[in-house]
């Protein structure tokens, strides 16, 4: 998973010196602001994780990995932060991936939306029912390839906290 120019360009070149073809993903920022703690938002635009899409660092990203032998882009990533209980930020954010994505005439063979769903860390803490989350984004995954005519992509979902919260 790449998260700058500058690591794209340099995957780029040890890939080309070891006559390799890397596969690689792009960390998206999609530029959303999500109700949680703000040491926990990773989707706006001045995270330090990602290429952000409002200027144009993820399109520039997108067309390198297209055009360069030593890469193959396989898919798109992206991350909202952690401690998310609403499901309509994943709705947004893939949207807005999925139009960076058609605009650069890409069409991901992988997806993934991150993790970042809540857990309760106190007994009278919100719902940790990832049903929303998971719905939120199989559904807009479904609807936006399908309105594009685009083949599935292989679904990656990363549970994280939602799994190892709950062993502790």
């Amino acid at each position: 998973v790449v998260d700058s120019l500058e690591e794209l360009a340099f995957l780029e070149q040890i890939a080309e010196q070891a006559s390799k073809r890397a596969r690689v993903w792009l960390r998206i920022t999609p530029g959303l602001t999500v109700d949680t703690h703000p040491y926990r938002q990773t989707a706006h635009a001045s995270s330090k994780f990602g290429l952000p899409l409002q200027d144009g660092q993820a399109a520039e990203g997108i067309r390198c990995a297209l055009a360069s032998k030593s890469l193959e882009l396989r898919g798109l990533h992206m991350h909202l932060g952690s401690q998310i209980f609403e499901d309509e930020p994943y709705r947004r954010a893939i949207s807005k991936l999925l139009e960076l994505a058609e605009s650069q005439s890409c069409v991901p063979v992988e997806i993934s939306p991150g993790g970042g769903w809540g857990v309760p860390y106190t007994p009278d803490g919100e719902s940790s029912d990832p049903e929303p989350w998971i719905a939120a984004v199989t559904e807009s995954v479904v609807d936006e390839f399908g309105r594009r005519g685009w083949p599935l992509p292989k679904l990656i979902m990363e549970p994280g906290r939602w799994i190892a919260a709950r062993a502790g």
